[in-house]
């Protein structure tokens, strides 16, 4: 049988690989979301749709009414500890209008979440481009895009959230099972 060809440690590597691929997927993709207002029935589930299309015409993007503090909240479904969130602007108009978001993340809805721990404000995202803010692990359920203290139309054509590096654990993972790593490592 094939199967038995496979040597023992080439098993273990790849339970490590599987193990850590749930890592790699969008945590935000499809979640359910929320947002203050609706304008022009663009809800506020079009930001997690996958779609990083940037142009309004596009149908891809949310937009709230001009609110005053305007937000949008993503439910991840459980708590995760979030590393890093992508946010991608409108791409036809209006870029500035991100300018002074902040990313909040945390398990409270007080508020709508927007009292929850900051992770990172948002100087500008220029016209239709996709910025990733990296930022120390926040445990939260909740992802929260606020833009305080002004009257704004808040736009999101997609935003996506992830919980950590894969990459370095999948790395360390394999080295584990491989027995690889150096000779310092190795006699730990």
């Amino acid at each position: 049988m094939v199967l038995r060809s496979v040597p023992a440690t080439a098993w273990k590597i790849m339970a490590t690989i599987m193990s850590w691929l749930h890592m790699l997927r969008n945590l935000a993709l499809r979640a359910t979301a929320f947002q203050s207002s609706t304008l022009g029935g663009a809800v506020a589930r079009k930001a997690v749709d996958g779609n990083r299309n940037s142009i309004w015409d596009g149908g891809s993007c949310s937009r709230t009414d001009r609110d005053r503090n305007p937000w949008w909240r993503v439910d991840l479904g459980k708590a995760y500890k979030v590393t890093r969130v992508i946010i991608t602007n409108r791409g036809d108009c209006y870029a500035e209008r991100i300018n002074g978001a902040q990313i909040r993340i945390g398990n409270s809805l007080e508020n709508n979440g927007n009292n929850n721990e900051l992770a990172e404000a948002v100087v500008s995202i220029p016209l239709g481009e996709t910025k990733t803010f990296n930022f120390k692990p926040i445990n939260g359920r909740y992802v929260n895009i606020v833009i305080p203290g002004r009257n704004e139309f808040l736009t999101l054509c997609e935003v996506e959230s992830w919980r950590t590096q894969a990459s370095r654990h999948l790395s360390q993972g394999m080295q584990r099972n491989s027995g690889g790593g150096n000779r310092a490592q190795r006699a730990r």
